[in-house]
């Protein structure tokens, strides 16, 4: 039986400023733009695992394309 824990299905901003490596101004850029998805529960911004996979995706595709 395995013990660890399902990866979650979106994280808080400075998690996925982490997981990217981006600093925090730049993720906010990229959410205001709309190159990059989030949502709101309550007060909370959330960027779901998928919109980061997505990203990530994107720019692979595109290597010459700067990220703002």
């Amino acid at each position: 039986m395995s013990l660890e824990a399902p990866a979650p299905l979106a994280y808080q901003i400075p998690e996925a400023c982490r997981r990217l490596g981006l600093s925090r101004t730049l993720l906010y850029e990229l959410i205001k733009s709309g190159k990059l998805r989030s949502f709101t529960v309550g007060a909370r911004r959330l960027i779901s695992a998928e919109a980061l996979v997505e990203f990530v995706r994107e720019r692979e595709s595109n290597p010459q394309g700067r990220a703002t």
